[in-house]
């Protein structure tokens, strides 16, 4: 994927009329490469940004010279309008590894004997995982299988296949990625018979404590008739 710049000499707040005329201020920098301020065609990076998101490598050509292999490591957007304010460009070269955070998408979630056998819902409190690797090797994705998982299993980091050239950033392997539960049906359900019976227990104690309350009032008022008998 091709992407054009040209280097700018407007910075600070005066970037504005960049914006205004069609274009984002950006930059690149890297190991080997100073930074250097550039800006773009708003619509040309419009096209590529969502082909490309932060794992695909870019030729990025400045001012029309040789290209760079770059990543788009940072994209700033305005809260409210969503316009694009700045993007910073990380020049990687093919022998040097970098670390880069990949999404770990699941599949086969319907097919797992926890969804359609025994009503589960599978949990994913982890999207997106850091690793190592050269830009050659850099995948789009992280793909984990879960159609064997069944109700009280779980995938930790270290289970996941990752792929070749590829290696975690994290020492903690025994991270919880994916885990299977109950459907939240049914744990209202229960939440509901424990509530209920609770209730009743509460009820049922106060029933014995007014009944124990009428006996000692009986007991005390034949005391007292004994007494006005002596």
């Amino acid at each position: 994927m091709k992407l054009n710049a040209k280097k700018r000499k407007t910075l600070g707040k005066k970037v504005k009329s960049i914006r205004k005329n069609g274009y984002i201020p950006a930059c690149v920098y890297g190991r080997e490469t100073n930074s250097t301020p550039l800006m773009l065609e708003k619509r040309e990076f419009a096209k590529v940004y969502p082909k490309v998101g932060s794992t695909t490598l870019i030729d990025l050509c400045i001012n029309g010279g040789k290209p760079k292999k770059v990543l788009i490591h940072d994209v700033q957007r305005c809260p409210v309008s969503n316009d694009y304010l700045h993007v910073s460009f990380y020049h990687v070269t093919e022998d040097q590894e970098i670390t880069i955070s990949v999404p770990l998408n699941l599949f086969n979630e319907e097919k797992s004997k926890a969804v359609s056998e025994q009503g589960g819902v599978i949990v994913q409190p982890t999207t997106e995982i850091e690793i190592r690797c050269t830009p050659l090797n850099i995948p789009t994705e992280i793909k984990v299988d879960v159609k064997d998982l069944e109700i009280g299993d779980s995938i930790k980091l270290g289970d996941i296949k990752l792929p070749k050239g590829t290696h975690l950033v994290r020492e903690d392997d025994k991270e919880l990625v994916v885990a299977v539960g109950t459907t939240p049906t049914v744990i209202e359900e229960e939440k509901q018979e424990e509530e209920a019976l609770v209730e009743e227990g509460g009820v049922v104690q106060g029933e014995a404590k007014e009944e124990t309350t009428t006996k000692e009032g009986t007991s005390s008022a034949d005391e007292g008739n004994k007494e006005e008998k002596k």
